[in-house]
C-alpha cells in the first residue's frame, strides 16, 4: 500500500501532477473501474473530466472511471444496502425505499415543520429576517452536525454558551433545537433522507458494516482525492478507516485554501491525513501568478496577520485601482477598461474575470449590458439561478394560479399585467395593465371575456390584442372545465406548447424562455416526485407555488455553461470563481470597499465556526474571535485570487454602494495600508 501526499498553494501544478499520476496508474495496468476520484464538490471536476475524455481516446474502458463526491458515494451505498440499516437507523417504513431530498425539498419540509411553530407558538419572535433565510439556517445546523460528526441533539448546547446566554439567544437556540428534532423525526417517519441524515446514517450505521466495506473495497482499490482541504471532518473520519484498505491513494491538499468553511470544510482537520502518507511532494513554484502579484499578496496577508516572506519586488505595475462615487460609474469604468483590453491590447475575453463579494442581479445585468454594448462577449456564473427571478417563470405560474382557483392563491393585478405583457406578442405595458384592471378579478382570480367589454374599452386595448387574450383565456377556461386537474408540470408543458410558444405569443422563437420553461417543468417534476410520498396528488402544485412565493430555493437551476460562449468575460462571485480553479490573466475586483470581502454574514440561528469540531465546548465567541476569523478568511481569499491571476488586478472602489451606504470594509483598509507602506518604502 502506498499513500502519496501532494501539497502546495493553488496554481503550482498539483492537479496536473495528479492527472499524470492517474495516467501512469492506468499505464501500469490498473483498470479504470477500480479507480475512484473524489472531490468535495462537482464544480472542481473540470480538469478530471477533461483527463477522462483524453484517456478515452486510447482506452475504451476509461468511461468507467468514477468521479464523485463522498455524498454521492454515500447515497449510492444507502440505496444498495437500505434493508441493512433502515430499522437500526429508526425509519418507520423499513420495507419501503427511501426518498432522497435535495436542498429545495429539504427546505420545503423544514418550512412545514417551522411555519406553524412560528405563526402559532411565537418561535423566533426576536429574529428579523426572511423566512427562506431562516429555514436555510435551520437546515444548515443539521448539515454542520453531520459534517462534524456530532448529534443534532447538541446544536443548542454548542450554540448557547458560545454566543451568549441572554434570554433572547437562549430562546432562539432552543427553538432551533426543537425544529431540528421535529424535522429529523418527520424524516424518519416518512423515509426522507436529506444531506445531513444521509451522511449521519452512512457514518454511524452503514460504513461500520463489513459487508459495505468489502463492497467498496472490491469496486475501488485506488483513490485520488483532490482539494482535500475543502471537505469535512466526517470525510476525514471515513478516509482514516478506508485508506488502509486501499492498494494506493493520492491525496492532494491546497495550502492556505479552505474556502468552504461556511459549508463545513475544515482544512486543519484534514491535515491529519498527511500522517498516513508514505510519500510526500511539496509544490512551491507558481505557474499562474507573477512574482509581482505574489509580492502584493504577501504584503496584503502580512497586514492581515498571516506572515509571508516579502522580497521588496515592485508590484505597482501589476495592481491598479479606480475611485468612483457611485456603482454605475464603477461599472462604466470596468466595462471600458475591459473593452480596451479586448479590442486594443489583444487580451482574450476568457482571460478576464470580474469579481465581487456578492453578485447581485443589478450588478450582473448592468455590467453585462455595458459589455455587450461594447461588443465584448460576456457570461456570468453563480452557484444557481433562481427561477423565481425569471419573468418566464412568473408568467407560467401566474396563469397556473388562475387555472387552479381551488389553490386559493390568486395573483395580484400587477402579476397578471406582467404575465400578459410577456405572454402576448406586441402587447405594451399600458394595455397589459388595462387588461388586468378591467378583465381580471383579483378576489376570485378569474378572467372575463373580452367580448363583455364596451366597444370604447375594446378599442383602447386593441382588437388584435383582445383576440390573442381570448385565445389564452379560452384555453385556461377549457382546462378548468376538466373533471380532474393534471400534475402541474404537465399543465405547464401544455400551456407552453399549445399557447405561449405559438405564433403571436411571447414565447414564440424565444429560446431563453423555452430553456427557462424546461427548467421549471423539471423543477416541478422533481418536487412532485420528492413530496409525493407525503402529499396528496392534488395538493402538490399548490404546495410548489406556495413554496416558491415564500422565497425558498424550490425553483433553482444550475447555469449550463456549455450553452454560453467559452471565449467570454466571466462575471462571478469571488468564492465561486475560486472553486472553479481556473487561472486568468486579468481580474477586476468590484466594490472593493464593501464589507462582504472580509466580514461574515450575520446568521442569528446558526454559526459556521462555533459548530466546527475544533471549537472548545462552552467557549464564548468574542468580538476578537470574529475579527480573527474575518481576517483569516480575507487573507485566504486574497491569496487564492492572486494565485489565479498572472498579469494584472484592477480594483474598483466606490464611495456609495448599491444600497446607498458608505462603507470602508477590511479589504479596502488593508489595501490602503499596503499602498501607503509601499509609498514610504519608495520614498
Amino acid at each position: 500500500m502506498t499513500i502519496t501526499w501532494y501539497q502546495g498553494p493553488a496554481g503550482t501544478g498539483k492537479t496536473t501532477a495528479g492527472i499524470e499520476y492517474l495516467t501512469q496508474l492506468l499505464a501500469d495496468g490498473v483498470q479504470p473501474r477500480n479507480v475512484l476520484i473524489l472531490l468535495p464538490q462537482q464544480t472542481l471536476s473540470a480538469p478530471w473530466k477533461a483527463a477522462k475524455q483524453a484517456l478515452a481516446i486510447s482506452d475504451a474502458n476509461a468511461s468507467t472511471l468514477r468521479i464523485a463526491t463522498l455524498a454521492e458515494i454515500a447515497k449510492e451505498l444507502l440505496e444498495r444496502f437500505w434493508p441493512l440499516v433502515a430499522e437500526e437507523a429508526g425509519f418507520a417504513a423499513v420495507d419501503q425505499p427511501p426518498t432522497f431530498l435535495n436542498l429545495e425539498a429539504a427546505q420545503y419540509y423544514m418550512a412545514q415543520i417551522a411555519r406553524p411553530l412560528i405563526e402559532q407558538h411565537g418561535y423566533f419572535a426576536s429574529v428579523t429576517m426572511d423566512r427562506n433565510r431562516l429555514y436555510s439556517q435551520l437546515i444548515d445546523n443539521l448539515n454542520k452536525a453531520a459534517a462534524n460528526g456530532f448529534s443534532i441533539k447538541e446544536i443548542a448546547a454548542r450554540l448557547q454558551p458560545a454566543l451568549g446566554d441572554d434570554e433572547s439567544n437562549l430562546r432562539i437556540f432552543a427553538d432551533a433545537q426543537d425544529c431540528a428534532l421535529r424535522y429529523r423525526q418527520y424524516c424518519l417517519d416518512h423515509n426522507l433522507l436529506d444531506f445531513s441524515l444521509t451522511m449521519q446514517i452512512f457514518s454511524e450505521h452503514l460504513w461500520p458494516h463489513a459487508l459495505v466495506q468489502n463492497d467498496l473495497r472490491q469496486r475501488y482499490s485506488h483513490l485520488i482525492f483532490d482539494n482535500l482541504e475543502e471537505d469535512t471532518p466526517a470525510a476525514c473520519d471515513f478516509l482514516r478507516d478506508w485508506l488502509p484498505m486501499l492498494d494506493s491513494a493520492l491525496l492532494i491538499y491546497d495550502m492556505d485554501a479552505g474556502y468552504r468553511v461556511f459549508l463545513g470544510a475544515d482544512p486543519t482537520v484534514m491535515l491529519i491525513l498527511r500522517d498516513f502518507a508514505t510519500t510526500q511532494r511539496d509544490f512551491t513554484e507558481s505557474r499562474t501568478s507573477s512574482p509581482e502579484l505574489s509580492e502584493f499578496a504577501a504584503r496584503m496577508r502580512n497586514r492581515l496577520g498571516k506572515k509571508r516572506p516579502t522580497q521588496d519586488i515592485p508590484f505597482r505595475e501589476s495592481v491598479s485601482y479606480a475611485f468612483q462615487r457611485f456603482l454605475p460609474q464603477m461599472t462604466d469604468w470596468a466595462a471600458q477598461d475591459i473593452a480596451n483590453l479586448v479590442h486594443n491590447e489583444g487580451v482574450a475575453p476568457s482571460d478576464i474575470v470580474v469579481l465581487a463579494p456578492f453578485l447581485s442581479d443589478a450588478l450582473r445585468y448592468s455590467l453585462s449590458n455595458r459589455l455587450m454594448a461594447l461588443e465584448v462577449p460576456v457570461r456570468s456564473n453563480r452557484p444557481s439561478r433562481s427561477l423565481r427571478d425569471e419573468q418566464a417563470t412568473t408568467t407560467l405560474l401566474t396563469f397556473a394560479a388562475i387555472a387552479h382557483a381551488d389553490w386559493a392563491q390568486p395573483p395580484s393585478r400587477y402579476e397578471v399585467a406582467q404575465a400578459m405583457h410577456t405572454a402576448i406578442a406586441g402587447l405594451d405595458q399600458v394595455r397589459a395593465q388595462l387588461i388586468s384592471k378591467v378583465l381580471y378579478n383579483p378576489k376570485e382570480g378569474s378572467l372575463r371575456a373580452f367580448a363583455n367589454l364596451k366597444p370604447d374599452m375594446q378599442n383602447r386595448i386593441g382588437y388584435l390584442n383582445g383576440e390573442r387574450y381570448e385565445t389564452l383565456r379560452t384555453w385556461l377556461a377549457t382546462y378548468q372545465e376538466q373533471e380532474q386537474a393534471i400534475a402541474l408540470d404537465h399543465f405547464l408543458s401544455l400551456l407552453f406548447g399549445e399557447v405561449l410558444s405559438q405564433p403571436t405569443f411571447g414565447f414564440h422563437q424565444n429560446f431563453d424562455a423555452a430553456q427557462i420553461a424546461t427548467y421549471l417543468v423539471q423543477s416541478v417534476r422533481n418536487f412532485r416526485r420528492t413530496v409525493g410520498a407525503t402529499l396528496e396528488r392534488d395538493a402538490i402544485g399548490q404546495a410548489y407555488l406556495q413554496t416558491l412565493r415564500e422565497g425558498l430555493l424550490a425553483a433553482s437551476y444550475p447555469v449550463e455553461e456549455d450553452s454560453q460562449a467559452a471565449d467570454a468575460v466571466l462575471i462571478a462571485p469571488a468564492y465561486t470563481f475560486l472553486l472553479r480553479n481556473e487561472p486568468v490573466k486579468h481580474q477586476f475586483w468590484l466594490n472593493v470597499n464593501a464589507r462582504g470581502w472580509g466580514e461574515r454574514i450575520g446568521q442569528p440561528v446558526t454559526h459556521p465556526y462555533v459548530l466546527r469540531r475544533g471549537w472548545p465546548s462552552g467557549k464564548l465567541w468574542t468580538d476578537q474571535d470574529e475579527m480573527h476569523f474575518n481576517r483569516d478568511q480575507l487573507q485566504r481569499l486574497i491569496g487564492g485570487l492572486v494565485q489565479r491571476c498572472s498579469e494584472h488586478i484592477h480594483m474598483g472602489i466606490t464611495e456609495i454602494d448599491e444600497r446607498g451606504n458608505e462603507y470602508q470594509g477590511m479589504l479596502v483598509r488593508t489595501l490602503a495600508q499596503v499602498l501607503r507602506q509601499d509609498g514610504e518604502v519608495r520614498a
